[in-house]
């Protein structure tokens, strides 16, 4: 293993884990501590659901509760930082939150700053096998912690060190005109708001993923000279079908 870091990591992704945290931040906007059974009641899992203390686990490890307590006694709340985000409408201040909630866990933030992802996410096989060899991961874990990674990258905006849309693995989206500000969505919202509705590409050369929502034909103009010049990367059927 490359170091000390847990090979724990949530099982949900960030955005999940912000709709989680967005439910509690409704159900009781002071932050008071929360008996955990309370919590479980607010998010309508029943109170044995092993993925109830999943999500526990899961916004601990991104900074957006703590815990005090155990067994019966245990209760959660909302970190300063997690309601100062629902709280905050300045879109940069929650889009600089936002990049920290997704790398609060040690072993993300460790792949991003220790293991160099933040210069590029490697391509698929290359991750995998990375994070089977070098943090003694197996393949199944692995495939999720990719999973999981990239998609908290595509949530929170992170760019990579290179965003030439040939070289690195993970677009970076195109910058936020401050002019703006006035779309910016409700401060409850768990969704960070930016005046862009286009979110990065992920092109691993086996696949590429969008999740994005074109608003305007320039938009559209600039997703589709984007996916034009990944094209030649991208295998052919025949390429596919002799295994290449």
């Amino acid at each position: 293993m490359a170091d000390d870091v847990s090979t724990r990591f949530p099982f949900i992704n960030l955005e999940k884990a912000l709709d989680r945290a967005a439910q509690l931040f409704s159900a009781d906007k002071s932050g008071k501590p929360m008996p955990v059974p309370v919590a479980i009641e607010v998010w309508e899992y029943s109170p044995k659901s092993s993925g109830a203390f999943q999500t526990v686990g899961a916004l601990k490890q991104y900074g957006l509760i703590s815990d005090d307590g155990a067994n019966e006694e245990r209760r959660i709340a909302l970190t300063e930082r997690a309601r100062r985000y629902f709280l905050d409408e300045r879109d940069d201040v929650r889009a600089t939150m936002l990049a920290d909630f997704a790398l609060s866990p040690p072993l993300f933030r460790a792949l991003w700053e220790r293991d160099g992802w933040s210069a590029g996410v490697p391509a698929d096989t290359v991750a995998r096998s990375h994070l089977k060899l070098e943090r003694n991961l197996n393949d199944q874990t692995s495939r999720s912690l990719l999973s999981i990674f990239k998609e908290n990258i595509q949530f929170a905006g992170l760019k990579a060190g290179a965003a030439q849309v040939l070289e690195p693995d993970v677009v970076a989206p195109p910058k936020s005109d401050a002019s703006n500000a006035r779309d910016a969505a409700p401060a409850i919202s768990a969704t960070p708001s930016t005046s862009s509705s286009i979110k990065p590409i992920i092109f691993d050369t086996e696949t590429i993923t969008i999740n994005t929502r074109v608003a305007t034909r320039e938009e559209l103009r600039s997703l589709i000279e984007k996916l034009e010049r990944l094209e030649p990367l991208l295998p052919t059927l025949d390429d596919i079908l002799r295994g290449e």
